[in-house]
Order: C-alpha cells, then sequence, then structure tokens
C-alpha cells in the first residue's frame, strides 16, 4: 500500500444553523456549534475513524485553539507534524440555511495564507518518504509551488473553494487528481457556464488526466485516465449539515485508491461516507466506519 501524507490547514469550526428560512440583514433563531475544522484536518479525522495509516502535517497558532486541536489529534491517534508559526489558528464560520445547506461562510486562514515554502524546508525528508501525498488549497501558493515542483509524487487535491482552487492552476499537468465541486472547477478553468463534462475535457487538455467533480445532489462527473463518466447521486432526506461532506468524499477516494480501486469503485466508496456525515451535526463523524461493512473496499 502506498503511504499517505496529508498537508493542509486545521481550523476551530463555528457553525451557525437557522431554524426557518434564513432573513437576510436580520437576526435568525438557530443553533450555534463548535468543532475542530480545516478540510485536512477533517480528512485525517475521517481517515481515523476508518483505521488508516498516514502522517498529518498542519500548522497551528500557540493559542488556546492551537492547542486544543493538538489535544483532538492526539486523541485521535493521528501522527501529526506542526509546521511552525506566529499567526493565530485558523478559524471557519459558516452560516446553514433550515434545510443544512451552507449559504455563506467566512475563512480566516492567515496562518496558512501567510506561509513561505521555506516553513516547508525542514520536512522535506517526510515529502521524500511518502509516495502518495494529499495537498488542500488552504496552503498558500509559494508551498503549492513548491511542494509541486519538487515532490515527484503522485500528488491529490482539493480545491476548497473558488477563491483558492486557483493555486492550483499552474499546476495542472503534475497532479495526479483534482478533487472540486462544479462551481470550483468553473472558476479553475474561468469557463462560467461550463458543465462537468465539459470543463474535464479542458482540464485534460491542460495535461489532467484524473478528476472528480461533485455537485450537491446531482450526478458526480469523475475522469480517470482522460475517461468520463457519470455517478448518479439521489436526493438525500433528512440532511443536517452539509459542512465536512466534501471532506469525507475525499477521504473515502484516498482510502479506496491506496487500496488499488479504480476511481469509479473510489467514488461509490466515498460517496456511501459522504452520506453518512450528511446526517452528523458534526463534519466528521465515527458512523462512516459503517459504510465499510455496506461496501467493501479491497
Amino acid at each position: 500500500m502506498e503511504s499517505l501524507l496529508l498537508i493542509g490547514g486545521s481550523n476551530i469550526d463555528i457553525k451557525a444553523k437557522a431554524n426557518k428560512k434564513i432573513i437576510f440583514q436580520d437576526s435568525n433563531i438557530g443553533d450555534i456549534s463548535y468543532s475542530f475544522g480545516g478540510v485536512s484536518r477533517n480528512i485525517a479525522e475521517d481517515l481515523s475513524y476508518l483505521e488508516d495509516t498516514f502522517t498529518f502535517l498542519t500548522s497551528v497558532g500557540n493559542d488556546i485553539n492551537g492547542k486544543k486541536i493538538q489535544a483532538n489529534l492526539k486523541s485521535l491517534n493521528i501522527s501529526t507534524k506542526y509546521i511552525e508559526s506566529k499567526e493565530q489558528t485558523g478559524t471557519y464560520l459558516s452560516i446553514d440555511n433550515d434545510n443544512g445547506e451552507m449559504q455563506v461562510a467566512i475563512c480566516q486562514n492567515k496562518i496558512m495564507d501567510k506561509m513561505k515554502k521555506e516553513a516547508l524546508y525542514p520536512f522535506a525528508s517526510l515529502l521524500e518518504n511518502h509516495d502518495l501525498i494529499f495537498l488542500d488549497a488552504n496552503l498558500s501558493e509559494s508551498c503549492i509551488d513548491y511542494i509541486l515542483k519538487s515532490a515527484n509524487k503522485k500528488i491529490i487535491v482539493e480545491g476548497v473553494s473558488t477563491s483558492k482552487i486557483i493555486r492550483f492552476k499552474n499546476h495542472l499537468n503534475k497532479i495526479y487528481l483534482l478533487k472540486c465541486n462544479l462551481l470550483e472547477a468553473q472558476y479553475l478553468m474561468n469557463k462560467k457556464e461550463a458543465t462537468a463534462i465539459e470543463l474535464c475535457k479542458g482540464m485534460l487538455s491542460c495535461g489532467l488526466k484524473n478528476a472528480c467533480i461533485t455537485n450537491g445532489f446531482h450526478d458526480i462527473v469523475a475522469m480517470q485516465d482522460g475517461n468520463i463518466f457519470s455517478i448518479p447521486v439521489l436526493k438525500e432526506n433528512d440532511v443536517i449539515s452539509t459542512t465536512g461532506c466534501g471532506d469525507a468524499f475525499c477521504a473515502g477516494i484516498l482510502y479506496s485508491l491506496r487500496r488499488d480501486c479504480d476511481l469509479k469503485r473510489a467514488c461509490l466508496f466515498a460517496k456511501e461516507i459522504s452520506s453518512i456525515t450528511l446526517k452528523s451535526l458534526s463534519p466528521c463523524t465515527p458512523l462512516i466506519k459503517e459504510a465499510l461493512r455496506n461496501y467493501e473496499v479491497k
């Protein structure tokens, strides 16, 4: 099995969910919860629930939130290395409607945005000693450029948001697999009205051979070795929150690909994990382990 290194953000998440239809520019009654977050940190937690083995490289501030994240990762028995920083620990604030769908979010992530490639130099051997490297677009352009130019490895990336996915724009031919949603893909390719299939074709012309584009409860469009296919997605009932579902999907992809599954089978397993996460108030839930019984990955 290929060894896996995750590199990316760790945040404190603050989530507000309205009880009724949101009235903008007004005070809405709802629930507010706090949890540990960050794309790569969430994926690390999900993989720990699947009892997978990997190393996680991240950065937190020397503050109370940073200490809480470190204690949490230790409690999950996740092998974690920390990049030093004087910045405040990242914070992610999301507002969900009464159906659990995220309406708007704000991410304060200077700890990753300001990081220079030199901060990664002490971890050169860590990069060298892993076969598969996962990056989220919360990493600064400087760090992304350094890793993609220097690490001759299989690199899987997550788009994160429309403003951050463009950090991968000039490196598509160096990426093994891109996972993103439709809106992120449209911003990446600067084709705001393009379909997922059209976007995959455009990515292929830029040198990217493998991709997975999600679109809420619409079909997943994926590309493996340039071959494009769709995977049906059914509307879910009893949705509590969509926060963390994309991260759970990524965890399923990584878990499956490391076990030599093709991308279609990997997407099916990832979809199952994401579906379980939809029904959880937390962005990560140990219940995803149930997917291993329902859909065996060999």
